[in-house]
């Protein structure tokens, strides 16, 4: 996993911010509707992403990843600042205690 070309490492952490930012939504709003629009959003821009570009081949893996986009170092900066946004502006909800 922590070979390869590009190396697996990126994308391991990219999947695991993505997860969390899921997670966070999820245990900050109490529904899994935001989730599930984030998700959805995330799959429509990959794959507008695909169609309305071209793999660079002199760009470096490690740091823009390859045609798949979740195997770079900047995706995983984007997903970090996603979750920076979603940690500070989501407030837990008040439970009242019944």
């Amino acid at each position: 996993m922590f070979q390869g070309d590009p190396p697996l490492l990126p994308t391991f952490f990219t999947l695991f911010v993505a997860g969390a930012c899921l997670a966070l939504a999820y245990q900050r709003t109490g529904a899994l509707y935001f989730s599930m629009g984030l998700h959805a959003g995330w799959i429509f821009w990959l794959f507008a992403c695909k169609l309305l570009t071209q793999p660079a081949p002199a760009a470096n893996p490690l740091l823009w990843g390859t045609d798949k986009l979740i195997d770079g170092l900047a995706a995983l900066t984007l997903l970090a600042l996603v979750f920076l946004v979603i940690f500070k502006s989501l407030r837990k909800p008040f439970l009242s205690s019944n």
